[in-house]
């Protein structure tokens, strides 16, 4: 250390005297501080703490442990979406089907109401074709 300060001295009284005030004392702080290899610093009295050994030693387990429970909650709850999906689809293609049979029943049944001639009976008894116009009921004077 100190053939690094006689080393310095030249340099320094040099730079004092082309220099300002203010960069002098930057100079002489870099000068007069140690290498940083040689600082340390110990914020405790060596001994370890219960806490900092627990972390050490189970942070990376419970990480993994979470981490494992996590994927299976998702792996879970996607199959959970998918059944719930594929069962609404069976639903909902059954309700088509049901629907589009009652549809072709009234189908059936409009085609075949409209090939039969239906009959009006009239008060009087007497019927007639339904493209005949008829008195209504109130009407009969």
């Amino acid at each position: 250390m100190n053939s690094r300060m006689t080393l310095m001295r030249p340099l320094r009284a040099r730079a004092l005297k082309l220099s300002s005030p203010s960069s002098t004392r930057v100079i002489m702080r870099v000068s007069r501080t140690q290498p940083l290899q040689s600082q340390t610093r110990s914020y405790s009295s060596g001994q370890k703490s219960a806490t900092g050994d627990f972390y050490k030693t189970f942070t990376r387990p419970v990480l993994k442990t979470a981490l494992l429970a996590i994927f299976t909650y998702q792996l879970i709850y996607w199959a959970w979406v998918k059944l719930e999906q594929d069962e609404t689809i069976v639903d909902k293609q059954a309700e088509v089907e049901r629907l589009e049979k009652q549809v072709r029943v009234l189908h059936e049944a409009q085609v075949a109401a409209e090939k039969k001639p239906t009959e009006i009976t009239t008060i009087g008894g007497a019927s007639q074709a339904e493209g005949k116009k008829t008195k209504s009921w109130y009407q009969f004077w």
